[in-house]
């Protein structure tokens, strides 16, 4: 099996995507969210790197969760940081089919023109252009991506 069609199995892999106005978000998969093949493939795409490289932001807002969690350190960073936020299973109407959950929003939203290769190239590597970060609060890339699932 190659390994852009293996599951990170456990891991709460993080990834990062544009939306179609070029604002950024990073999801965490929970250790079981689909992730598109776009994002698990390439220099830039493991976890460590992708959060590693967003966390090399400097903090330049305010960030706001908008639900209430255990640990909410990560996700305030990345707001702060101007990226949307969103978490696999933190739908916000269990109802609802499952998908990434909008979690947490900054107060001046960063596009991808704001940032500098590798961290770019990372997010165009998974566009879309169909989603609209902050307005859409829950998020299922299986619908609009080739992804991997567990």
């Amino acid at each position: 099996m190659k390994p852009e069609n293996t599951f990170p199995f456990g891991i709460d892999y993080g990834w990062i995507a544009t939306d179609a106005s070029g604002h950024l978000a990073v999801f965490t998969n929970a250790g079981e969210g689909p992730i598109p093949r776009s994002a698990i493939m390439g220099d830039y795409a493991s976890t460590s790197n992708v959060e590693r490289l967003v966390r090399e932001l400097p903090e330049h807002c305010d960030a706001k969760m908008l639900v209430e969690m255990p640990i909410t350190d990560s996700f305030v960073g990345f707001g702060k940081r101007g990226l949307y936020a969103y978490d696999w299973g933190a739908a916000w109407d269990r109802e609802q089919e499952s998908g990434y959950g909008l979690v947490c929003v900054p107060s001046s939203p960063l596009s991808v023109e704001d940032l500098r290769s590798p961290l770019a190239a990372c997010a165009l590597a998974t566009l879309m252009p169909d989603t609209k970060f902050g307005g859409d609060i829950l998020v299922n890339p299986v619908r609009h991506l080739d992804c991997v699932e567990p």
